[in-house]
């Protein structure tokens, strides 16, 4: 570990952190005791040069095996002495570890931030960002699911898979390594699904919780004591403990590639094309991790989301969704979740009290996916999508409106709404069924038009919602691609689309969102779902109308 740290800091041009010099407001001092391991926390000079610290990041657990924290009435007595024997194992562990790699400083946020304070909380929770992006590490408890695991590989002592085993011999070239079986890829190990190909992995609990995104993503450096074995992460490669000298960096040759907004957008590594869906891959990411306080998605986030002002620009954010996202930002779906998902124990809700308005994904516990925002990739060029697929109708965004809850702009709000621009048309919707099976696994229902023929899908958001309704109000928003990552199910037209003609002219598609009008105010609309592969004609003769979405 010490070599990684080492080689990264000498070595890794893309691994120097050119932010100003920051300081946290607390630090938990591991060596303010000679020959003890008792620490303290104390507060540094801010004038003082910058000062090298350790960041930990782990589950803290339920609340009858929560760590020790500080709270206002314990401050005075943490500044003056933490007994290392009051620490639980992955506190224990991390000071032990943080004094073996010459580190003096640690920080650890249930010791650091005042828990019982909501101003030292929520100004604490905005400064994530600067916390773990100035660590010289970040410390994961990848393997751990409470405060009890430790930091060490198999916390739980439920690994899933052995950990392949080896030998090293020793040559006058150099070290040779023998495994008895290929050595596991790091994404699998961590639980990425790099290639989006199937389901985040959740053997390591850490992996499944929303603030340890931030963390990891903001981190420069991250040492992870997963199921298996030791993972090294920094800006510029991957090791593990089996393969410590190589970069194991994801190679695949069907990724998909991002949509463009418009057909002049730049589609290179690292321009906006790429960092909107970079953004997307965050976001659900984020979404398939599970959080003990409904009220904290928004800032749990937060402080990742402002590393980003940088790349989009002026534009607001809006509730997780960035203004010159839109629309596409709009065109997310839910997921029906799998048994290995944190969220299996119940399928796509609402929190109990008001959150992010309708049109946000923040808006709903579930696991989104931007699947219509990405067209397939089958291992040639990138396709070149029609003029169709940038065909907007007359759908425009007038303007919106956000109240913040706090002073995070990145933070929880109290309302926020969109105007729109755009053609409405009401359709029925029903739910296909053949025989004894669904037809449909994934939530599908398909919408009916005024000839009584299929005329699109709709993905409801929320299925219970839109029980006991047959009517949803369509909102055409841009066209589809032939290429698109997730193709016309061969069920809902009884064909199967293979050439341009068949998605241009009559035969064009648009997805959209379905609505419900609110009962209590004029034109104005809440989201109940996506629509694709909706036929564009049925909104020929509908006209443009504005109205307020919340």
């Amino acid at each position: 570990m010490g070599t990684w740290i080492t080689d990264c800091v000498k070595n890794h041009p893309r691994c120097i952190n050119d932010s100003r010099p920051f300081i946290p407001t607390r630090l938990l001092d591991v060596a303010a005791f000679q020959n003890s391991d008792d620490i303290r926390l104390v507060m540094l000079d801010v004038k003082l040069s910058p000062t090298r610290y350790v960041a930990l990041s782990h589950c803290w657990g339920p609340t009858t095996q929560l760590p020790i924290t500080t709270t206002v009435s314990t401050l005075e007595n943490r500044m003056q002495r933490i007994k290392f024997s009051h620490l639980s194992q992955t506190f224990q562990d991390a000071v032990k570890l943080v004094k073996q790699l010459g580190q003096h400083y640690l920080w650890i946020d249930s010791l650091c931030i005042i828990q019982d304070d909501k101003t030292d909380w929520a100004i604490e929770a905005a400064a994530m960002a600067a916390v773990y992006g100035n660590s010289i590490f970040t410390i994961f408890a990848l393997s751990s699911q409470n405060s009890t695991g430790g930091c060490r590989v198999n916390a739980q002592g439920t690994s899933l898979v052995k950990a392949s085993r080896y030998c090293d011999i020793n040559t006058a070239a150099g070290r040779i390594r023998l495994f008895e079986s290929p050595p596991k890829q790091w994404h699998i190990e961590y639980g990425d699904d790099t290639y989006k190909h199937g389901r985040y992995s959740t053997h390591n609990p850490l992996r499944t919780r929303a603030w340890t995104l931030q963390e990891r993503e903001l981190s420069v450096r991250g040492i992870h004591f997963s199921a298996n074995m030791v993972l090294w992460e920094c800006r510029t490669t991957k090791a593990s403990s089996e393969t410590p000298w190589e970069r194991l960096e994801p190679r695949d040759d069907f990724f998909p590639w991002p949509l463009r907004i418009n057909s002049t957008e730049d589609t290179q590594l690292g321009g906006p094309v790429s960092l909107r869906d970079r953004w997307y891959e965050l976001t659900e990411d984020f979404s398939s991790r599970s959080l003990s306080r409904e009220r904290d998605k928004l800032p749990a986030l937060s402080g990742l989301a402002s590393t980003f002002v940088e790349s989009f620009g002026p534009d607001p954010y809006l509730v997780g969704i960035w203004r010159n996202h839109m629309p596409s930002g709009l065109l997310w779906k839910t997921t029906l979740e799998s048994e290995s998902s944190p969220h299996s124990a119940f399928q796509p809700r609402r929190p109990m009290s008001y959150r992010a308005p309708s049109w946000s994904w923040a808006s709903i516990d579930s696991l989104i996916s931007y699947e219509s925002q990405r067209l397939s990739n089958e291992g040639g060029p990138r396709p070149e999508e029609s003029v169709c697929s940038y065909d907007y109708g007359l759908f425009e965004i007038v303007d919106s409106e956000l109240t913040l809850a706090g002073s995070d702009q990145f933070g929880a709000i109290s309302s926020a709404s969109l105007i729109l621009r755009g053609c409405i048309l009401p359709m029925l919707f029903r739910y296909e069924q053949h025989g004894n099976e669904s037809m449909y696994d994934d939530g599908m229902r398909v919408l009916i038009g005024d000839d009584g023929s299929i005329a699109g899908a709709f993905y409801p958001d929320i299925i219970t919602e839109v029980r006991g309704t047959k009517w949803v109000h369509c909102l055409s928003i841009k066209g589809e691609s032939l290429f698109a990552e997730t193709k016309v199910p061969n069920e809902l037209y009884q064909k199967d689309f293979s050439t341009e003609d068949e998605f241009s002219g009559e035969n064009a598609m648009i997805m959209g969102l379905a609505l419900t009008k609110d009962t209590t105010r004029l034109n104005v609309y809440q989201r109940v779902g996506l629509i694709r592969w909706v036929k564009r004609y049925l909104f020929s003769g509908s006209a443009a109308s504005t109205f307020t979405f919340i």
